[in-house]
């Protein structure tokens, strides 16, 4: 799977970093398992760099899949926020296309062009998100 997943559960955060290719079955896979992780409780917030993606490709099929995925169990994921880093327009799209396609499960999205926008958006300590960067490298 081209992603690491981390769940700081004392920051109530998953964090989420995406690279190479990433097709929209590895996107489902990811949100999947994001949400059924160790650690992880419905409503935390969840971090996603995108910002070492090759291409991200999302059919409308897979689309349909993965927002069918989050109306079925609204439990399990919980309200709160989505951050998403990336320099990309295309996923910019792509992020507000989810949150359209969501509307009423009480998640709001947000795109940003640095770990370091997203982190004070969701007041997180810079420490979380170094933590989880460096856990990835090693």
């Amino acid at each position: 799977m081209p992603f690491h997943l981390t769940t700081f559960p004392e920051s109530r955060i998953g964090f989420a970093v995406g690279s190479g290719y990433v097709s929209g079955d590895e996107l489902y896979a990811a949100c999947e398992t994001m949400v059924t992780q160790d650690g992880w409780v419905a409503g935390f917030d969840e971090l996603w760099d995108l910002s070492e993606t090759v291409e991200v490709d999302v059919t409308p099929s897979e689309l349909a899949h993965l927002t069918a995925m989050a109306r079925a169990h609204p439990d399990q994921i919980g309200e709160g926020r989505v951050a998403c880093v990336t320099t990309r327009t295309a996923l910019t799209v792509l992020v507000r296309l989810i949150e359209t396609l969501t509307v009423g499960l009480g998640r709001r999205y947000k795109t940003f062009r640095t770990r370091a926008e997203a982190a004070e958006w969701l007041g997180l300590d810079a420490e979380v998100i170094e933590a989880a960067t460096a856990e990835r490298r090693t």
